[in-house]
């Protein structure tokens, strides 16, 4: 490990906590924006306080959104990067949509990261792992998996529930329901729902409507989001009963104006052959997007 930073003068830190508190500001006004950064930086570099861990730290993550260019050369100059800085990198890479830029760029960087003996933390593994399914790179995946258990951090809920949504995103469904299974009863609604949401997407319905049932049979109920992933396992007529119910579920915990999840009803109306309730209920959403209109477009041309 190298030495220390010697600690900056008092009146250095003052300085450095103000320059921090320019960068929220302009970071807040302008958030995809370098051009209210880059004079900020510049006098923080004249002022000597640039090298400071905290006015790093917060110069990287307001960087990251506008240029990764130019995030990886705060990073990289940075005199010490913690979790948090890695993390902050990590996550601006695995969304991002700038050309030239992909998940398996987190990658390399979770790679780096662990060479250079960084202990990841609770915010690394649900950047890393869907990464890992993005990239396609299932023994990543399993590695990154590995990692999570030897930190002791594969109990935690969000962890666990990016678990679950990589193995179900490479189509590995038993290890899915291993790794749901290991949360034992102290499963949360998120990885209930990374269950339901990857049986879905390997067209599992009928599993996806069992644990759907269990989930409300051990008392944990559903957000919007996990309303929206079960909802396609309803089809046909004769699942028409559980989808009134879910419909019920919605009114009751007061959903019904979370549009996605009114038109997935109307989807899920529709191929429950009961076009009288998808259109009622379409007639009466007080707003519609396109995904609204392409939903009622799609039952109608099924149904011919």
């Amino acid at each position: 490990m190298p030495p220390p930073l010697p600690p900056l003068p008092v009146a250095a830190v003052a300085v450095a906590q103000h320059y921090i508190r320019l960068l929220s500001a302009a970071a807040f006004s302008s958030p995809s924006s370098l051009r209210a950064l880059l004079p900020i930086h510049a006098r923080a570099v004249l002022l000597g306080i640039a090298t400071n861990p905290a006015f790093a730290t917060r110069l990287l993550a307001a960087a990251a959104p506008c240029s990764l260019a130019y995030a990886r050369r705060v990073f990289d100059v940075a005199p010490r990067r913690d979790a948090y800085m890695w993390n902050t990198l990590l996550r601006a890479h695995a969304h991002s949509h700038a050309p030239g830029y992909s998940a398996a760029d987190a990658l390399s960087l979770y790679t780096r990261m662990r060479a250079a003996g960084v202990v990841p933390d609770y915010y690394t593994y649900p950047i890393v792992l869907p990464a890992c399914a993005a990239a396609r790179a299932p023994l990543l995946g399993r590695a990154a998996h590995g990692d999570a258990v030897r930190f002791a951090l594969a109990g935690d809920g969000f962890v666990h529930s990016a678990l679950i949504a990589m193995y179900c995103q490479e189509g590995e469904v038993a290890d899915a329901e291993q790794a749901f299974l290991e949360s034992g009863r102290a499963r949360t609604v998120v990885a209930w729902t990374a269950m339901v949401a990857g049986y879905v997407q390997n067209c599992l319905f009928r599993q996806g409507v069992a644990v759907f049932g269990a989930m409300v049979a051990e008392g944990v109920l559903p957000n919007e989001i996990t309303l929206i992933s079960f909802l396609p396992c309803l089809q046909g007529q004769e699942s028409l009963a559980a989808g009134k119910m879910v419909h019920g579920f919605v009114v009751k915990l007061g959903f019904d104006a979370n549009i996605p999840l009114v038109n997935a009803l109307v989807a899920m109306y529709g191929k429950c052959r009961s076009i009288a309730s998808a259109k009622e209920l379409f007639d009466g959403m007080s707003a519609r997007t396109v995904a609204s209109w392409n939903t009622m477009v799609a039952m109608y041309v099924l149904k011919i």
